[in-house]
């Protein structure tokens, strides 16, 4: 049989320790109770919840055009890694083919380091603003990341996440403004560095430049819906990849390709025989001379 002891039986001390004990208790429940009132410092430096998240989809926004520019150099790896494959009948599966890439490519760690510069946060806290937030648009953007990264390791281009293309950027307007943009880009390559004897990762930084640069410009020319967008480079090359899914588009494309192709060819020259420059690997210390008269614009 249990026994029970009624307070009145207890000797003084023992009527002490049990009072502090229950104003201990009760002061513990009230310091849980006023902890979990209290939230923790936002991340993003918000006031308000609702705050909060405007500045997490804004946010988010930005990482995937940065992240999406991370995915169309991807693409292009991938796109020859995968030639390579075929070209030499290699028996492998697409399985094994993406972890391949994925692995060489970084993926998992650039999609991280996009998020962590731009929402300027750790990954604990971003952990938990994807718990804070779970409505659709945010829940867009966070698949948007896998559906760009799943594309570019297949050797597809990417679309941003979120992407309107405007009605006026047609697939003709589209091929147009490409052209155009090559136009551009070889003048502004000669402009900046015609008869120049530089590296071949500086050569890539200024192409990469240049072709941003020239495009942003046609896009804006062709495009007033697009005209002074921050993303409107991103924006074009989406459509683009939109197109390419459509019968005809990419035999259009690629003419206006080769002919790029065949501009480049004309523009840049290796002191070495070009039968050699043509085995050897990229070497980002070897150097490459910028022709300096622009009749490489010339079709």
């Amino acid at each position: 049989a249990r026994t029970f002891v009624m307070f009145d039986q207890l000797s003084e001390v023992q009527r002490a320790v049990l009072r502090l004990a229950v104003v201990a208790s009760g002061a513990l429940l009230v310091g849980c109770l006023l902890s979990r009132g209290r939230a923790r410092p936002s991340p993003l430096g918000a006031a308000t919840l609702e705050e909060e998240r405007s500045r997490f989809v804004s946010l988010l926004g930005d990482a995937s055009r940065r992240f999406f520019i991370v995915c169309m150099g991807i693409q292009k790896v991938a796109r020859k890694a995968r030639a390579n494959i075929q070209a030499g009948q290699v028996e492998v599966t697409e399985a094994q083919i993406r972890q391949l890439l994925a692995q060489q490519c970084k993926v998992q760690e650039q999609l991280k380091t996009v998020i962590t510069e731009v929402l300027g946060c750790s990954s604990g806290d971003f952990h938990e603003l994807q718990l804070r937030h779970r409505d659709q648009e945010v829940r867009t953007y966070l698949e948007g990341f896998e559906f760009m990264m799943r594309d570019a390791i297949g050797g597809v281009a990417p679309m941003l996440t979120n992407v309107k293309i405007p009605d006026e950027l047609t697939e003709d307007l589209a091929l147009q403004i490409l052209g155009e943009t090559f136009m551009l880009e070889a003048e502004k390559i000669v402009e900046r560095v015609g008869g120049q004897q530089i590296t071949q990762r500086q050569l890539s930084e200024v192409l990469s430049a240049c072709h941003r640069e020239a495009c942003a410009e046609a896009v804006s020319e062709r495009v007033p819906a697009l005209a002074g967008r921050a993303d409107a480079f991103e924006v074009y090359y989406s459509a683009l990849a939109l197109y390419m899914k459509r019968e005809g588009f990419p035999e259009k494309r690629q003419m206006i390709d080769e002919i790029h192709q065949r501009q480049h060819a004309r523009m840049f020259s290796r002191p070495e025989p070009a039968a050699e420059a043509a085995e050897a690997p990229t070497d980002d210390g070897a150097e490459c001379a910028v022709a300096e008269a622009p009749a490489v614009l010339a079709a």
